[in-house]
């Protein structure tokens, strides 16, 4: 068996490997006894309802409604899909996923305000929202950005903080984001940060009012990896050992 060196393992990589197969079913259970059914595709993707998902997280966070870690929360035969990629990719494969995420959001952490901005648009597109508005301006009431959701017809709003290690987003600011939304009649949002949440903040997300989704920092460098976001792959390609050819005689 082979590894895939210098990058993320896929689902295409499990499948050319052999260690998943084209047409099994892979399961979420977002929420105790609420399990869903997908296929995998030949290509690496995952039928679901007859749409196709690019990657285990954009499944998971279909059918939660929320940001998901899949290779976690998707399951073929019993197991995580992490596990399987493990067994192809090993422990230093694993690690180095872990760096670059580590990496990657501490990159985030030192863009400039506009730039983290322009991220976001990039991060939000990925999930193919229409129509990504930055308001690129203080005093923007609480919202950083618009965008639709094609299918639904409906239009959201999101808030980014680019906020510190250790800093944490408490209630208030979830509170004051949703008093936003109501203000401009956005049918729901996304809160997004470098940082983490307070449990206040994770309670309040869940009161009545528009439906607002968190994202930390953690999720957000896990999603541009696994949407190469920000990242690109390096291949190390083999070539001709002309110092051992050359020894051969000697």
């Amino acid at each position: 068996m082979s590894s895939i060196p210098h990058r993320r393992v896929t689902l295409k990589d499990l499948l050319d490997e052999g260690l998943l197969l084209a047409g099994e079913q892979l399961t979420c259970e977002p929420r105790k006894g609420e399990l869903y059914k997908a296929t995998l595709q030949a290509d690496g993707t995952i039928l679901y309802e007859g749409k196709s998902f690019r990657t285990p997280s954009d499944w998971a966070a279909h059918v939660a409604g929320s940001s998901r870690n899949g290779w976690r929360d998707v399951h073929a035969r019993g197991e995580p899909l992490e596990e399987y990629r493990h067994r192809l990719d090993g422990e230093n494969g694993d690690r180095d996923g872990g760096d670059i995420e580590t990496r990657l959001l501490e990159r985030a952490r030192s863009l400039m305000p506009r730039e983290f901005e322009l991220l976001m648009r990039e991060y939000l597109w990925s999930y193919g929202f229409e129509n990504v508005q930055v308001t690129g301006r203080s005093g923007d009431g609480g919202i950083d950005g618009t965008f639709d959701v094609p299918v639904a017809e409906l239009r959201l709003g999101f808030q980014a903080k680019r906020w510190g290690e250790g800093a944490m987003v408490g209630g208030p600011l979830i509170r004051d984001f949703r008093g936003a939304l109501v203000g401009r009649r956005l049918a729901a949002g996304i809160f997004i940060t470098t940082s983490e949440f307070t449990a206040g903040a994770k309670e309040e997300a869940e009161q009545a009012g528009p439906k607002i989704t968190l994202i930390d920092g953690k999720a957000l460098a896990h999603d541009l990896v696994e949407r190469g976001i920000g990242i690109k792959d390096v291949v190390v390609e083999a070539e001709i050992d002309e110092d051992f050819f050359r020894g051969l005689g000697e």
